[in-house]
């Protein structure tokens, strides 16, 4: 009797335990700052954020649940007879360091299409419920002569407007008030 009391303990055990790990921490968890998530609408107009005789960066659209979490749709345009990379490095979103991971070849002469986009739970951590304010450093280089002269390295900014019913109040949040200093 004693080894099937054990037995089912263990069984008992096992679930519990498979079905703390089935649920991400983030996800088991209710935040108030997400409950007008829902109502919150968002319109972004097609910002070009450099332009000039080498190369056109223009951000053409926002999806706020895109596919891994808010994205940015970026249209990059080489002008030269060189392959150029493009990277965003020290990035804010609303004051906050949050780099995205992102970074596009593209060879000379031609336009390449790509997103900029940033993981919710990451943001949710140090208290972005939403975007309204990008600032990152755009470096833009040869991708084959490390030596050659930077392109470009410079801040950029871009913003979107944020309406609706309820706005999440991240800057109000107890949790959040040094966000400034907090990065992802």
């Amino acid at each position: 009797m004693s080894k099937g009391i054990r037995r089912w303990a263990l069984v008992l055990t096992v679930v519990m335990l498979l079905s703390v790990l089935s649920v991400p921490a983030w996800a088991a968890e209710e935040d108030e700052d997400f409950a007008g998530l829902d109502e919150l609408e968002s319109s972004f107009e097609e910002t070009v954020l450099v332009d000039n005789d080498d190369f056109t960066v223009t951000i053409e659209e926002f999806e706020p649940d895109g596919r891994y979490g808010p994205t940015f749709s970026v249209a990059l345009q080489n002008k030269t007879d060189r392959k150029l990379t493009f990277t965003l490095d020290w990035v804010s979103l609303n004051d906050v360091l949050c780099d995205p991971f992102w970074g596009e070849s593209v060879p000379a002469g031609k336009t390449a299409y790509d997103e900029i986009s940033w993981y919710p739970e990451e943001l949710a951590e140090v208290g972005v419920n939403y975007v309204d304010q990008v600032d990152g450093l755009l470096w833009v280089y040869d991708s084959e002569d490390y030596s050659a002269d930077d392109l470009y390295y410079d801040v950029v900014s871009w913003s979107v407007t944020n309406t609706g019913t309820d706005v999440p109040p991240w800057r109000n949040s107890p949790s959040t008030t040094a966000t400034s200093l907090w990065s992802c």
